[in-house]
């Protein structure tokens, strides 16, 4: 009678503990823009673009889960080109800030202003595989 309860406890124990190769996420959270633009929806830019780029991070050598929160800061373009800085905080699925990131890019262009948000974004998603570790 002892080996079954023995084994039900057991099984129960590791039912709810979470496995210890389960790949650690990024989730995207908030993201916002202080900088309006009546030609560019700059949130959905930088969305857009900080999903392709936290899909390319190398999460192998990260210790946890991550939720990642992002908001453009400084949007400039004219006729010399266009100029982004973004900040992103980085915080633990408990709420622990782990890492502020930022990114800044220009781009010679102004017609081609999404270069530098895009440029931003992976300026600053470079240090997160490192801010996870």
């Amino acid at each position: 009678m002892r080996l079954p309860i023995a084994a039900l406890c057991f099984v129960l124990s590791t039912a709810f503990v979470p496995s210890a190769h389960a790949r650690p996420t990024v989730e995207l959270r908030e993201v916002g823009s202080r900088i309006q633009d009546n030609t560019l929806d700059l949130t959905q830019l930088l969305r857009t673009a900080l999903r392709r780029e936290i899909a390319e991070v190398d999460l192998s050598h990260a210790k946890t889960s991550a939720i990642l929160s992002a908001t453009v800061v400084r949007f400039e373009r004219g006729e010399k080109g266009a100029e982004c800085t973004i900040s992103a905080a980085v915080r633990t699925r408990q709420g622990k800030l782990v890492a502020i990131l930022s990114g800044k890019a220009t781009s010679l262009t102004g017609s081609h202003a999404e270069l530098a948000l895009d440029g931003a974004v992976k300026g600053a998603l470079r240090g997160l595989s490192s801010a996870l570790r």
